[in-house]
């Protein structure tokens, strides 16, 4: 994994189809508290690392646009484009931030795999 300088177009084809399915897959939806059509949302996973001093979460950040087209359900009118991937690792007692960074993986696979190294 790299810093990126811009999305990774082989991650963003390894995302589902539907964001809301990562939740099955362990992360937690955010979103920006707003009444715009535009926000931000971000799936978060929180993990304890090996030493068991530390929690690793990976948040993967979306915008979604909310239409309003006639006769479409909700979930017709979001279109969610992915933006990009945040790794930090803070304390645990007390629980402060040590460090964010932006990564980019290829795959969504490759990104977990990355997290099992530090989070079995």
């Amino acid at each position: 994994m790299s810093v990126p300088s811009s999305s990774s177009q082989s991650f963003r084809d390894s995302l589902p189809k539907k964001p809301d399915s990562l939740v099955k897959r362990g992360y937690e939806r955010f979103d920006e508290a707003t009444t715009d059509g535009s926000r931000w949302v971000w799936f978060k996973k929180r993990r304890k690392t090996l030493d068991g001093q530390h929690i690793l979460e990976v948040a993967i950040r979306y915008e979604l646009s909310i239409g309003d087209a006639v006769g479409a359900t909700y979930a017709q009118n979001c279109d969610y484009a992915f933006n990009d991937v945040e790794v930090s690792l803070s304390g645990i007692e007390p629980e402060q931030e040590l460090v964010r960074v932006p990564v980019c993986p290829h795959t969504l696979r490759e990104l977990e795999k990355f997290v099992a190294v530090f989070c079995p």
